[in-house]
């Protein structure tokens, strides 16, 4: 059974690391947004997350704009999970009011407790 186990395991891995992502992008949009960061929206829209080949989205800024360049890009290994943003002022503002680290320390609890779920359900089915 040790196929079938590691298929299941992959698949486990591959769906806790997309939910991990979509939550942890919506928590960092948030914190940019609770820490009044928001002046166009283009770096609150420019905040995604990459997991394994699979690439984030990038949503509209306040006027309706996607800004395409700020899509993610590159090959990770299968079980990592980046996030974070490649507007170039965001680094300044991560100094002056911190949006991005501390959304995901804030919450780690709950992606290791939303990625044990989805391990044990997608290892039950």
């Amino acid at each position: 059974y040790k196929k079938d186990v590691l298929k299941k395991m992959k698949q486990a891995s591959n769906v806790a690391l997309e939910a991990t992502g979509l939550e942890s992008q919506r928590d960092v949009t948030n914190k940019i947004t609770a820490n009044t960061q928001v002046d166009t929206g283009r770096m609150r829209a420019s905040i995604t997350y990459v997991t394994g080949d699979k690439k984030g989205d990038i949503k509209t800024d306040n006027y309706g704009i996607k800004h395409n360049e700020d899509k993610p890009f590159g090959k990770l290994p299968d079980d990592t999970l980046h996030i974070g943003t490649n507007v170039k002022y965001a680094m300044y503002q991560e100094k002056f009011k911190p949006f991005l680290k501390p959304s995901i320390i804030n919450n780690f609890r709950k992606y290791s407790k939303m990625m044990n779920e989805i391990f044990a359900k997608v290892m039950r089915s």
